[in-house]
Parts: C-alpha cells; structure tokens; sequence
C-alpha cells in the first residue's frame, strides 16, 4: 500500500499570548484505524487544552491540564467502539506545551508522553 492511508497526525496552535501547543500521534500499524484513533488524540487533546487553558495561573496548573488533555485524548479513541466488533486503532501520542514565563525568566516547556490505545 506504500503507506497509504497516512496515519501519522499533527496540530500546533499559537494563541495570543504567544504560548503554543503541540500535538502529535503516530498512527500504530497502519490502515484506517490507526489515522482514526491518531486523529482522535490530537484533536481531543488541542480542543481540551483550547477550553481550559486560560484557567491556569501557575506552571503547576498548566502541567494538570496538559495530563487532563491527553486522558480526554486516550477516552476518545475508545469511544463509540465495541471492542468485539469494531476494535478501537492504536496511537502513540507526544503533546507538549511552550509557555513564556514571567518578563525575563524566560520559558518553559512541558511535554508529557502517552501511548494511546
């Protein structure tokens, strides 16, 4: 199939404050359930994080909704599958935040790591 379809997905997102999220999922295997469950994740991730972001006043806080991000983008894949029937694909996800801190501290960036399935 010559990798055919693509099952690799990825989103970065610039929001005014000049903090940027990354998302990225590699499809696990390859075929249609693979890019479905890799598109899942990082969508769920980057419309989570897109919500709740400016919620955060601290690093700490940031780093919690990075980790509610991705468990909103491992539920995902599952969702609305029946595992007898229409088995869920697998993913590996990387999602990661670039935040600048306070005027001359510079940044900070977190990336948390998932393997989705």
């Amino acid at each position: 199939q010559l990798g055919t379809p693509i099952c690799d997905q990825y989103t970065v997102v610039t929001f005014k404050d000049s903090t940027t999220l990354f998302a990225l999922a590699d499809g696990c295997s390859w075929g249609d359930r693979a890019k479905e469950a890799a598109r899942k994740s990082v969508d769920c991730f980057c419309d989570y994080f897109g919500v709740n972001h400016w919620k955060a006043k601290s690093v700490p806080d940031l780093a919690k909704m990075l980790v509610g991000g991705l468990q909103k983008a491992n539920r995902a894949i599952s969702e609305n599958k029946h595992e007898e029937c229409e088995p869920a694909g697998t993913t590996t996800f990387l999602g990661g935040l670039l935040v600048r801190l306070l005027r001359d501290e510079g940044w900070c960036l977190h990336i948390p790591l998932l393997s989705c399935s």
